[in-house]
């Protein structure tokens, strides 16, 4: 189970129904609260200096198992593009699913794409 431990970088959905958006999750082990916060920062400065749209938060397993960071703009492309660098360079890298949503989440037709970074 998922719980968000930080009231600043809580989860609340903010996508618009025309956005996309780049989901990551990162599998464990042992995932260190201080390592997604630091990939986060890294990733809302390159987000904003490119200006493709804006990383809302992540959660992280209370275990430490798996964490996910959300990215929404508008093209789940760009966003990948901006990014990928930074994810391949991190210490995650084998670990993270990266998915790109190209449309509205309660539209069951909207396109999903999934790599393994």
């Amino acid at each position: 189970m998922i719980f968000n431990l930080f009231k600043k970088n809580a989860v609340t959905n903010t996508a618009k129904p025309d956005e996309q958006a780049v989901i990551l999750t990162i599998c464990g082990p042992q995932l260190e609260l201080d390592d997604i916060n630091g990939l986060e920062e890294r990733l809302i400065e390159i987000v904003s200096e490119n200006g493709v749209g804006e990383v809302d938060g992540h959660d992280i397993a209370m275990d430490g198992s798996d964490a996910n960071l959300y990215l929404y703009g508008p093209s789940a492309d760009k966003l990948f593009s901006v990014i990928e660098k930074v994810l391949r360079d991190s210490s995650f890298v084998g670990r993270i699913l990266c998915k790109r949503r190209y449309g509205d989440v309660k539209n069951p037709k909207t396109k999903i794409v999934e790599i393994k970074i």
